[in-house]
């Protein structure tokens, strides 16, 4: 989100590439392709290559997948890494993760108008923030 997405995408996956064991990437509410491209990550994309089928090619097959292919939650030895807060008390990372396989994330490019019950569940996750409580 903001000025100079495209750079700040291309270092932190440098970073992971480079320090796979130390950096941890996870999704969050604007690795949505149409949260992203509300906020101008697409309107980026083609002012960068001044060239709308380089654009769209782009964020079709290589931003939108990247997105959807990152974790939801990451479990370490010390913590459970989520891009807000834990979704509700009842949250379990266990049945979270048997219940939203890999492959089922990797087709959700966008929860922002979900249409069922695992992408309801993914949009919890996504745009859960901590309360002040």
């Amino acid at each position: 989100r903001g000025q100079q997405s495209l750079p700040v995408l291309i270092t932190l996956l440098l970073l992971k590439v480079s320090h796979p064991t130390q950096v941890y990437l996870v999704r969050g509410n604007h690795e949505d392709t149409m949260t992203a491209s509300t906020y101008g990550f697409r309107d980026e994309l083609q002012e960068t290559y001044d060239d709308d089928t380089t654009a769209d090619e782009l964020w079709y097959d290589h931003v939108g997948p990247l997105f959807a292919a990152l974790p939801l939650a990451v479990q370490t030895r010390q913590a459970c890494l989520l891009h807000g807060g834990l979704p509700g008390d009842d949250f379990d990372l266990v049945r979270f993760n048997r219940q939203i396989s890999i492959d089922l994330r990797c087709q959700l490019k966008t929860v922002a108008d979900p249409y069922d019950d695992d992408e309801a569940l993914v949009q919890t996750v996504l745009w859960s923030d901590p309360a002040p409580d």
